[in-house]
């Protein structure tokens, strides 16, 4: 028997997001208030807000109200920090959890590597998962992050000594 415990798997179905949208929408409006104070001929502002007001609706509808047909309604994270995507057409596509991914008290941004150089980015809120899975998510990247999110984590003295001493902040303080 192995002495090493294994991690329980997260399995996180995502629905609508009505605070996402709303933030969303608030920073998309603000980026056209700014084209058009922005002093910019009327014909580049007009065709500016008009980029943003179309970048804007296709986020919110696939990310936040998560209603086309690419849209990501079901995470499941692996114990060893694979992870397994499905969108709304049931089209499945797997990776690994990345560098990058962040963890709050009301949601959760996860960066997943699916190929060399291809990441997808989630934003997962509280109100758009159950409340149990998400607590379970959320536990599970604060207290078992995989390898590959927990890189500052796993940085030896030394190392912390060289940063500190590119810096100007002197050596690594060693424990007694």
């Amino acid at each position: 028997m192995s002495s090493e415990r294994s991690v329980p798997a997260v399995d996180l179905r995502l629905g609508a997001s009505r605070g996402l949208s709303l933030v969303v929408s608030g920073a998309h409006a603000a980026g056209t208030v700014a084209l058009v104070l922005s002093g910019l001929p009327l014909w580049m502002g007009m065709a500016g807000a008009a980029g943003l007001a179309t970048s804007g609706v296709v986020w919110i509808r696939k990310h936040g109200l998560r209603l086309s047909p690419g849209a990501v309604v079901r995470v499941v994270l692996e114990g060893d920090g694979t992870m397994v995507l499905i969108d709304r057409s049931g089209r499945v596509q797997y990776g690994s959890l990345a560098f990058g991914t962040t963890v709050g008290t009301a949601f959760v941004v996860l960066v997943v590597r699916q190929r060399r150089f291809a990441t997808t980015t989630l934003a997962v809120t509280a109100e758009a998962a159950d409340r149990e899975e998400f607590r379970r998510l959320r536990m599970r990247l604060r207290l078992a992050p995989p390898p590959s999110v927990s890189l500052p984590a796993r940085m030896t003295q030394a190392t912390i000594g060289v940063i500190r001493g590119l810096a100007g902040q002197g050596p690594a303080r060693t424990r007694p």
